[in-house]
């Protein structure tokens, strides 16, 4: 967060801000059990960043089974600005899964040029196979960053959300701090339909 020191907790749901003469220059915050992460950089040149870990697991079925499911991180927010004509008016935010030495990420930025107070919508996604073995909890990190480009004046605020999509709807994914969810079934596509979907 900007002008302060990294903060390590092992809490499965945090909040923390940053505030100067009654402005707010940041805030971090997440919550585990509901998979959600939130993120508001208040314009500094530096970044706001929240990362949330905890070890998951798999059950609904035999341990030792193995289970290969997609972890997506998705995002949505705003990057407001009290008016900005320069040339780093960009607003950005990053949303990374990490898991077993592998990392996702996807980077969004948006434009601000505006001469009044105004509110530009971002969102974006990531997601990243994961291959569990049931009673064997893998570690996974989320980490959602917002920050500005040198010579805007611009303000990041967004939340993430995460989910486990499978092909078995029955099996749900558990955490050690209290997340536990159904995994989301996707339902495999014709042919016929992928090609007028993507003609």
């Amino acid at each position: 967060m900007p002008s302060r020191s990294p903060i390590t907790t092992s809490a499965a749901t945090f909040d923390t801000s940053s505030s100067s003469s009654g402005v707010l220059l940041g805030q971090a915050a997440f919550d585990i059990p509901q998979g959600s992460v939130h993120v508001y950089h208040g314009g500094s040149l530096g970044s706001t960043t929240v990362t949330m870990r905890d070890y998951y697991d798999v059950s609904g079925v035999a341990p030792g089974t193995p289970v290969t499911l997609t972890v997506e991180f998705a995002f949505a927010g705003t990057v407001s600005t009290p008016g900005c004509g320069a040339s780093g008016c960009w607003g950005d935010f990053t949303a990374t899964i990490t898991w077993n030495g592998q990392t996702a990420q996807v980077f969004k930025n948006v434009n601000v040029i505006a001469d009044t107070w105004t509110s530009f919508p971002v969102s974006g996604g990531t997601s990243l196979p994961i291959t569990f073995v049931a009673g064997t909890p893998q570690l996974i990190e989320f980490k959602l960053s917002g920050f500005r480009d040198p010579g805007g004046n611009q303000i990041e605020d967004g939340t993430g959300h995460l989910r486990f999509v499978g092909t078995d709807s029955s099996i749900q994914v558990v955490s050690c701090n209290g997340y536990g969810d159904r995994v989301t079934p996707t339902h495999a596509s014709s042919w016929g339909s992928l090609k007028v979907r993507y003609r």
